[in-house]
C-alpha cells in the first residue's frame, strides 16, 4: 500500500480575498475623510450655525481691542433676527492703554452660510 501525500490548500484565494477587503476599506476611509467625515459634501452649504458665528465675533473682537478683549460664555446671548446669527457679549473686558480694563457690551450680527459666513456689523469699542 502506497502511502498518500497530503493535499496541499491553494492559500493565495484566501489572501486575495484580504487584500480586496483591506482596500475596500482604505477606499472607504479616504472618502470620509475628503468629504469631511460627515458623510456628505453638503455641510457647508446650510445657513451659518451659531459656533462659526460665535468664532468669527470673538476673531473681531480681539482684532479691534487693541489692548484685548475677555469675554465669559455665561454672559454671551445668542439670538436670531433675520436668518442672521446675532452674537451679544454682556460685560466683555476690554484693555485700556493703562493696564486696566473697562466693561462694554459688544453686539456682532452674522449673515451667510456655513462655508461662507458675513460678518454685517460690529458693535463699535469705546
Amino acid at each position: 500500500m502506497a502511502a498518500e501525500k497530503p493535499q496541499q490548500r491553494n492559500q493565495s484565494t484566501g489572501s486575495s480575498a484580504g487584500y480586496i477587503i483591506v482596500a475596500a476599506i482604505l477606499v472607504t476611509l479616504i472618502a470620509w475623510v475628503f468629504t469631511g467625515c460627515t458623510g456628505s459634501s453638503s455641510s457647508k452649504t446650510g445657513p451659518v450655525k451659531d459656533s462659526t458665528a460665535l468664532v468669527l465675533c470673538k476673531k473681531e473682537a480681539k482684532s479691534e481691542a487693541k489692548y484685548g478683549v475677555e469675554t465669559s460664555t455665561l454672559d454671551t446671548d445668542i439670538t436670531h433676527e433675520g436668518g442672521n446669527v446675532v452674537i451679544t457679549f454682556n460685560n466683555a473686558k476690554i484693555g485700556t492703554a493703562f493696564g486696566s480694563t473697562r466693561t462694554q457690551t459688544l453686539r456682532c450680527e452674522v449673515s451667510g452660510t456655513e462655508g461662507s459666513p458675513k460678518l454685517e456689523e460690529f458693535g463699535a469699542i469705546d
